[in-house]
């Protein structure tokens, strides 16, 4: 026999070999009808058993589940939730944020209340000096001897 091995063919078996080979064959076909009967009772048991070992089982698969459902998983679910509000870090403070917000806000409403201020003494004439009087936009024709009603040239006091 050569040291390289050829791929896709097998080796001759030697005189031995084929010995040993032809004398298993032959104790297998005896073997075969021997323990068939025995086989097939093993079998049958074998089938029994694991039917049995399903029927324990099952129940007790049934109770593991209820005790994780209702026992185990909300321990555990608390642990994770205790350990998790440890682990997280503190929330920052708003408080400076709010301070600001809250000192705009009146800010803002300094200067609304202003702008309606200022608006409500132009409309009324207040702070100019003279105090317009509604009875000086009346359009009544004028009278002899009498003065006429002085007119708005665009200012808001009648000037």
């Amino acid at each position: 026999m050569s040291f390289f091995v050829r791929f896709g063919s097998t080796p001759e078996p030697d005189g031995r070999f084929r010995r040993l080979r032809a004398r298993a064959n032959g104790m297998s076909t005896g073997m075969a009808e021997r323990f068939g009967p025995a086989t097939h009772s093993a079998k049958t048991m074998a089938a029994e058993r694991v039917m049995g070992a399903r029927e324990w089982s099952a129940p007790q698969l049934d109770r593991a589940a209820q005790y994780v459902e209702h026992d185990l998983a909300p321990r555990v679910s608390s642990m994770l939730a205790a350990g998790a509000r440890r682990i997280e870090p503190p929330r920052r403070s708003r408080r400076t944020r709010n301070i600001v917000i809250g000192m705009c806000a009146m800010a803002g409403v300094a200067v609304a209340a202003g702008i309606l201020a200022t608006r409500w003494n132009a409309m009324h004439g207040i702070g100019e000096g003279d105090v317009v009087q509604p009875e000086q936009f009346e359009s009544t024709p004028p009278v002899p001897g009498q003065e006429p009603a002085p007119t708005m040239r665009g200012d808001r006091t009648g000037r």
